[in-house]
């Protein structure tokens, strides 16, 4: 049985192995989904995700040049992702699984701050056109034929290991969570967590 959906939801990233670690980098997360039922508890779902990650950075940091500082702002990195879990399914219809995704990166930009008041767009250290992660994540049918997303992802490769070898570490991960609102196509046989109350 295959059932199909719609998604919509933000990522909350950051770029591990920097030094800055919030997961302040705020981006779109949408596309659609196809599980597969393979058990009576259990399905695989594919996904097909227009997916933005980064990281915003505003410390300063010795740039090399005597009295002058600089910051980075990795602006998006916008990629075509196709994540496939195999997903646990309760009574209830939620879903928890793992999975990996494999994403493409379309576009990029990277930005160099100074305190000297200088915008640098930079090309120089590009990043990985590809981004292979592990994903972990559970899915509340909160309502007919709405879920509730959570996830965290985490890039098992490198995403960039050519940088500028001053104060930066020279590899660079995908770090994210991600919060997304879930619609099937088809009608769930299972009641919601709302009807619940």
């Amino acid at each position: 049985m295959f059932t199909g959906g719609v998604i919509l939801g933000a990522n909350f990233a950051t770029i591990d192995d920097d030094e800055d670690s919030r997961y302040d980098k705020l981006g779109a997360n949408m596309g659609a989904v196809v599980f597969t039922r393979i058990k009576p508890r259990f399905d695989i779902s594919m996904e097909m995700l227009f997916s933005q990650k980064g990281q915003k950075d505003n410390q300063l940091r010795p740039s090399g040049i005597p009295g002058v500082n600089f910051t980075y702002t990795y602006d998006r990195l916008n990629y075509i992702e196709v994540p496939v879990m195999l997903n646990y399914i309760d009574q209830f219809d939620n879903r928890f699984g793992a999975g990996f995704s494999y994403g493409r990166l379309v576009s990029s930009t990277e930005i160099i701050n100074t305190d000297s008041y200088i915008t640098v767009q930079s090309g120089q250290y590009p990043f990985n056109k590809e981004d292979y992660e592990f994903i972990a994540g559970t899915e509340f049918h909160i309502w007919q034929r709405f879920y509730l997303t959570f996830r965290f992802q985490y890039s098992m490769v490198k995403i960039r290991t050519e940088l500028p070898s001053n104060n930066v570490p020279n590899e660079q991960n995908n770090n994210l969570f991600v919060l997304r609102l879930m619609y099937l196509l088809n009608k769930p046989n299972a009641p919601s967590l709302l009807h619940l109350l």
